[in-house]
């Protein structure tokens, strides 16, 4: 008799509430939240539906790095998101009342691969 094991491994993720730029169009705090978990970086923003799609996922083998991003420190801070998804906009920055620093270290925690697309400027 043969018996097969079944594996459960589980996925770590992350989230945060926090506010996304898309291209021109800007969404505050709290109309954005980001997903991340070793697979995928995901960010739905249900207001931006009024200019395009509101949910936009990021497969690993999208992203080209992901980096700090800062226009004014402590209220326009977050992580900006370089990808090769021609149909997404091309600036895609999450705001965030975090550290970008932190965030950063959060999604590295997950597993996403990008030990070598996390720019710490």
């Amino acid at each position: 008799m043969l018996r097969l094991r079944s594996w459960a491994i589980e996925m770590k993720q992350f989230t945060s509430r926090g506010g996304v730029r898309l291209d021109f169009f800007n969404a505050t705090w709290p109309f954005a939240t980001l997903a991340v978990n070793r697979e995928k970086i995901e960010i739905n923003v249900p207001v931006a539906r009024i200019v395009g799609e509101s949910r936009y996922l990021f497969p690993a083998v999208s992203v080209l790095s992901v980096e700090r991003y800062s226009s004014i420190p402590f209220v326009g801070w977050g992580i900006r998101i370089h990808h090769r998804i021609n149909r997404y906009p091309s600036k895609v920055v999450f705001w965030t009342f975090r550290s970008p620093t932190d965030v950063l270290t959060s999604i590295e925690e997950t597993g996403f691969p990008v030990a070598a697309k996390l720019v710490r400027k």
